[in-house]
Protein backbone atom coordinates (compact mmCIF):
# COMPACT_ATOMS: atom_id res chain seq x y z
CA UNK A 1 0.00 0.00 0.00
CA UNK A 2 2.73 2.30 0.87
CA UNK A 3 4.92 1.52 -2.27
CA UNK A 4 1.32 2.40 -4.06
CA UNK A 5 1.13 5.60 -2.68
CA UNK A 6 4.94 6.62 -2.76
CA UNK A 7 4.54 5.66 -6.93
CA UNK A 8 1.59 7.91 -6.97
CA UNK A 9 3.39 10.66 -5.28
CA UNK A 10 6.46 10.35 -7.78
CA UNK A 11 4.52 10.08 -11.01
CA UNK A 12 2.17 13.36 -9.83
CA UNK A 13 5.88 14.98 -9.14
CA UNK A 14 7.30 14.42 -12.24
CA UNK A 15 4.39 15.34 -14.28
CA UNK A 16 4.10 18.43 -12.10
CA UNK A 17 8.20 19.07 -12.73
CA UNK A 18 7.60 18.13 -16.59
CA UNK A 19 4.62 20.53 -16.52
CA UNK A 20 6.22 23.64 -14.50
CA UNK A 21 9.24 23.52 -17.11
CA UNK A 22 6.77 23.45 -20.05
CA UNK A 23 5.61 26.65 -18.49
CA UNK A 24 8.77 28.22 -18.38
CA UNK A 25 9.93 27.43 -21.59
CA UNK A 26 6.67 28.77 -23.18
CA UNK A 27 6.95 32.25 -20.80
CA UNK A 28 10.24 32.59 -21.91
CA UNK A 29 9.59 32.37 -25.71
CA UNK A 30 6.67 34.58 -25.22
CA UNK A 31 8.48 37.00 -23.75
CA UNK A 32 11.79 36.81 -26.35
CA UNK A 33 8.70 37.11 -29.01
CA UNK A 34 7.24 39.97 -27.98
CA UNK A 35 10.93 42.00 -27.29
CA UNK A 36 11.96 40.62 -30.59
CA UNK A 37 8.54 42.24 -32.00
CA UNK A 38 9.30 45.59 -29.72
CA UNK A 39 13.22 45.72 -31.37
CA UNK A 40 14.42 46.19 -27.69
CA UNK A 41 17.62 44.67 -27.57
CA UNK A 42 19.75 43.46 -24.26
CA UNK A 43 22.86 44.20 -23.20
CA UNK A 44 25.77 43.98 -20.52
CA UNK A 45 28.43 46.08 -19.94
CA UNK A 46 31.69 45.63 -18.03
CA UNK A 47 34.36 47.82 -17.73
CA UNK A 48 37.93 46.94 -16.00
CA UNK A 49 39.36 49.49 -12.69
CA UNK A 50 43.00 48.71 -14.58
CA UNK A 51 42.35 50.65 -18.18
CA UNK A 52 41.52 47.25 -19.42
CA UNK A 53 39.43 46.47 -22.12
CA UNK A 54 35.44 47.36 -21.81
CA UNK A 55 33.23 44.40 -22.94
CA UNK A 56 29.67 44.48 -24.24
CA UNK A 57 27.82 41.03 -24.65
CA UNK A 58 24.70 41.92 -26.52
CA UNK A 59 21.69 39.82 -26.69
CA UNK A 60 20.34 38.13 -30.57
CA UNK A 61 17.74 41.19 -29.92
CA UNK A 62 20.29 43.48 -29.54
CA UNK A 63 23.03 42.29 -32.29
CA UNK A 64 20.37 42.67 -34.72
CA UNK A 65 18.79 46.00 -33.68
CA UNK A 66 22.73 47.45 -33.96
CA UNK A 67 23.45 45.43 -37.23
CA UNK A 68 26.08 44.00 -35.96
CA UNK A 69 28.04 40.85 -36.57
CA UNK A 70 26.54 37.66 -34.55
CA UNK A 71 30.23 36.23 -34.06
CA UNK A 72 32.06 39.46 -32.90
CA UNK A 73 33.63 39.93 -29.57
CA UNK A 74 32.58 41.52 -26.58
CA UNK A 75 35.43 44.03 -27.05
CA UNK A 76 34.59 45.12 -30.27
CA UNK A 77 31.02 45.09 -29.80
CA UNK A 78 31.77 47.78 -27.12
CA UNK A 79 34.31 49.94 -29.32
CA UNK A 80 31.69 50.00 -32.07
CA UNK A 81 28.93 50.63 -30.41
CA UNK A 82 30.78 53.86 -28.40
CA UNK A 83 32.40 55.09 -31.71
CA UNK A 84 29.16 55.24 -33.57
CA UNK A 85 27.44 57.59 -31.24
CA UNK A 86 27.25 61.13 -32.34
CA UNK A 87 30.01 63.38 -31.13
CA UNK A 88 27.92 65.64 -29.33
CA UNK A 89 26.41 62.88 -27.33
CA UNK A 90 29.46 60.99 -25.94
CA UNK A 91 29.53 63.01 -22.75
CA UNK A 92 25.77 62.94 -22.14
CA UNK A 93 25.79 58.84 -22.45
CA UNK A 94 29.00 59.18 -20.60
CA UNK A 95 27.52 60.76 -17.86
CA UNK A 96 24.28 58.29 -18.10
CA UNK A 97 26.76 55.62 -16.98
CA UNK A 98 28.09 58.15 -13.79
CA UNK A 99 24.52 58.30 -12.77
CA UNK A 100 23.94 54.28 -12.58
CA UNK A 101 27.39 54.47 -10.44
CA UNK A 102 26.14 57.29 -8.58
CA UNK A 103 22.73 56.79 -7.41
CA UNK A 104 22.44 52.89 -7.85
CA UNK A 105 19.13 53.73 -9.68
CA UNK A 106 17.94 52.83 -13.20
CA UNK A 107 18.95 55.60 -15.95
CA UNK A 108 17.61 56.34 -19.62
CA UNK A 109 19.47 58.58 -22.02
CA UNK A 110 18.40 58.71 -25.81
CA UNK A 111 21.02 59.95 -28.16
CA UNK A 112 21.88 59.76 -32.18
CA UNK A 113 23.69 56.94 -32.91
CA UNK A 114 25.10 55.83 -36.89
CA UNK A 115 23.60 52.68 -37.87
CA UNK A 116 25.59 51.02 -40.55
CA UNK A 117 22.87 50.80 -42.95
CA UNK A 118 20.15 52.90 -41.82
CA UNK A 119 22.56 56.14 -41.16
CA UNK A 120 22.05 58.24 -38.08
CA UNK A 121 19.13 56.66 -35.57
CA UNK A 122 17.91 57.88 -32.26
CA UNK A 123 18.34 55.28 -29.74
CA UNK A 124 17.22 54.80 -26.20
CA UNK A 125 19.57 53.11 -23.71
CA UNK A 126 18.05 52.32 -19.79
CA UNK A 127 20.66 50.26 -17.42
CA UNK A 128 21.29 49.54 -13.67
CA UNK A 129 24.97 49.46 -11.69
CA UNK A 130 24.88 45.50 -11.31
CA UNK A 131 27.55 45.09 -9.62
CA UNK A 132 30.63 46.58 -8.67
CA UNK A 133 33.74 44.83 -7.05
CA UNK A 134 37.87 45.81 -7.31
CA UNK A 135 38.72 44.98 -10.43
CA UNK A 136 35.47 46.02 -12.46
CA UNK A 137 32.04 47.50 -13.07
CA UNK A 138 28.80 45.91 -14.48
CA UNK A 139 26.27 47.41 -15.90
CA UNK A 140 23.13 45.52 -17.47
CA UNK A 141 19.98 46.95 -19.07
CA UNK A 142 18.16 47.43 -22.70
CA UNK A 143 18.21 49.74 -25.67
CA UNK A 144 16.03 50.22 -28.44
CA UNK A 145 15.70 52.26 -31.58
CA UNK A 146 13.37 55.32 -31.45
CA UNK A 147 11.33 55.52 -34.29
CA UNK A 148 8.75 58.63 -34.91
CA UNK A 149 6.70 56.27 -37.14
CA UNK A 150 6.08 53.07 -34.52
CA UNK A 151 5.97 54.49 -31.03
CA UNK A 152 3.75 56.37 -28.92
CA UNK A 153 3.79 60.02 -27.82
CA UNK A 154 6.02 59.70 -25.18
CA UNK A 155 8.68 58.12 -26.79
CA UNK A 156 8.60 60.21 -30.49
CA UNK A 157 11.59 62.16 -31.57
CA UNK A 158 10.68 65.56 -32.33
Amino acid sequence: MQARALASFLLARIRQDRNEHRYQTLLQQENQDLLNLLHVGFWTLTVPKNGGHQEMVLDPAMVQLLAFPEEAPATECFEVWRQRISPESVGMVRQAFADMSRTDQAVRVVFPWRHPEKGMIMLRLSGILVEETASEIRYKGYCREISQTSLSGADRVE
